[in-house]
């Protein structure tokens, strides 16, 4: 088994590099795309023990390729188009928060596994899936939580989640989606199918060659580094997530300057992305479920998936753009990390900033809808 740094570096890297390649090279590829094909590839690598489940390696890709990934994503936002998909985009965000919280309830009665067992593990859910994982971790702190309990849920919750993220990165391409759901880039005019939507930014980002310039080069990585830099050092400052910072000065950037033009940065993003797909994909070790309690596993894999069906149906009952929706729970789940390779995913530009902003709120308010529900399972169950 690969467990030094440089070795799950180069790992990770090649299966980013051979998902591309795979995804515009074959034809299966073709129809799987880049990040399924990265997912797919890290799943392998793990159930086959070449790399371990959990490492090191996670700090560097979430502490430094992401932050780097997103920033040079945001170089291509227009603030004008951001301000545009606010309202209907907090309804969303907010109806996850109930529907997850909703599901979790339920599922502690059907899936019961003792009443205060149940509370905490459904009230944890409803932290992470609001809030993502660190507001689970700082829940079960707080409230004491058995350390084998927060064990099994994060185990649950791993597996589940690198399945719920390889449907969320393909569900916008099923015929049902295409044909049923309103889309944030029709709003307003008489066709509201996805189907031409999708099909034209799959045909344009396959097609277009970009040719590197040395000194666009040079000033993209500048300036995302000082982004990074001056965002971390203000976090630290103000004790404020460092994402909220280098976002805002990404954006400013990318709306009053001409960084915006250097379209290499597209590429690069998408390279660094695909690191964390193939890193998502390693998380997926389907041995550590032997030792679970199987009500423990499906009562996670019903809220996961389950949460996403009925944010779905609320999006569909009201006429509000699918992508709201399917950001929404991302933004969750996933925290805000996760927002941007989804966005990037479908060609979602105007998303990308509003998705990272929403993860953050998710982790502002994770906790108390999770409190909220493990006192009420406490005085119901």
């Amino acid at each position: 088994m690969i467990s030094s740094t440089w070795g799950l570096l180069a790992l990770l890297g090649g299966g980013s590099s051979l998902a591309i390649v795979l995804a515009h090279k074959t034809k299966f590829g073709a129809k799987l795309g880049y990040v399924l094909c990265a997912q797919l590839l890290g799943i392998v690598l793990v159930n086959l023990n070449i790399v371990p489940a959990s490492s090191s390696i996670s700090a560097v890709i979430t502490g430094y390729f992401v932050p780097f990934a997103v920033v040079l994503l945001l170089f291509f936002s227009d603030i004008r188009q951001i301000l545009k998909v606010g309202p209907k985009l907090l309804i969303a965000f907010v109806a996850m928060c109930v529907l997850t919280s909703a599901i979790c309830i339920v599922c502690a009665k059907v899936f019961f596994i003792g009443k205060v067992e149940s509370a905490h593990l459904y009230g944890m859910l409803t932290a992470d899936y609001v809030g993502n994982m660190q507001t689970l971790a700082l829940m079960a702190s707080n409230l004491g939580i058995d350390d084998n309990l927060v064990v099994a849920i994060s185990a649950a919750q791993t597996i589940a989640f690198a399945l719920y993220s390889i449907l969320t990165f393909k569900i916008c391409e099923f015929k049902f989606v295409k044909k049923g759901f309103v889309s944030y880039r029709n709003l307003g005019k008489t066709d509201i199918s996805l189907t031409e939507t999708y099909d034209k930014y799959s045909d344009d980002e396959s097609a277009h060659i970009i040719p590197v310039q040395p000194n666009e080069i040079a000033v993209l990585f500048g300036c995302a580094l000082g982004t990074i830099y001056v965002g971390n050092l203000l976090a630290e400052l103000t004790g404020i997530y460092a994402m909220l910072f280098y976002v805002i000065i990404a954006v400013l950037l990318a709306n009053f300057t001409k960084i915006s033009k250097y379209k290499i940065n597209d590429t690069i993003g998408t390279w660094m992305f695909n690191i964390y797909m193939v890193y998502l994909g390693t998380c997926a070790k389907f041995s550590v479920l032997a030792g679970i309690d199987i009500k423990i596993i499906i009562g996670t894999m019903v809220v996961t998936f389950g949460s996403l069906a009925l944010l779905m149906l609320f999006v569909k009952l009201f006429k509000l753009p699918v992508e709201y929706a399917i950001l929404s729970s991302m933004a969750g789940i996933g925290g805000p990390i996760s927002t941007p390779p989804l966005a990037k995913n479908y060609g979602w530009e105007e998303l990308v900033m509003p998705g990272l902003l929403l993860g953050i709120l998710g982790n502002v308010v994770g906790g108390y809808f999770g409190i909220g529900v493990y006192n009420l399972l406490m005085s119901i169950l």
